[in-house]
């Protein structure tokens, strides 16, 4: 594990409340998380997903802690802005690599996005790779049967 990122034990230890707190009761969301964008970025590409899919919940995962803040502040700044919207839209700044199994159940996600991920070219490096074979194992863990990878 990395010692920079706090890591819940289990999906059922997330507080998805301080993600998503209009789709929340008591703590509890109402609609499970549907899509992840995996390397969110500058979050262009999770900003669409919820204007295009206004009933499913999705999550950006970005490991860069200014990129994640800067898609934070968007996405806050985007609800003040447009009361009622981008309630489903979030971001969670960890590294999906080592703990994606720790925010979501098996087959509980509709689609992951892995939109430009760094190839890492040189061979000392193939273990930052994001999608590699151990990794893969877990995306495919958390996907639903019948579930897509972008």
């Amino acid at each position: 594990a990395d010692p920079q990122f706090e890591y819940p034990v289990s999906p059922e230890c997330v507080d998805w409340s301080v993600l998503y707190p209009t789709l929340c009761k008591d703590g509890v969301m109402k609609n499970d998380v549907n899509f992840a964008d995996i390397g969110c970025g500058f979050g262009g590409l999770l900003i669409k997903l919820g204007e295009n899919f206004p009933e499913h919940v999705s999550v950006g995962i970005e490991i860069r802690e200014k990129v994640a803040s800067y898609v934070d502040q968007r996405i806050k700044a985007l609800r003040t802005e447009n009361e009622g919207q981008y309630n489903n839209v979030a971001v969670i700044r960890t590294n999906a690599m080592k703990c994606i199994t720790n925010f979501f159940k098996g087959g509980s996600l509709d689609k992951l996005f892995f939109c430009f991920p760094d190839p890492h070219f040189k061979t000392k490096n193939h273990r930052r790779r994001i999608v590699n074979r151990n990794s893969l194992s877990e995306f495919a863990f958390v996907l639903q049967p019948g579930g897509f990878l972008y």
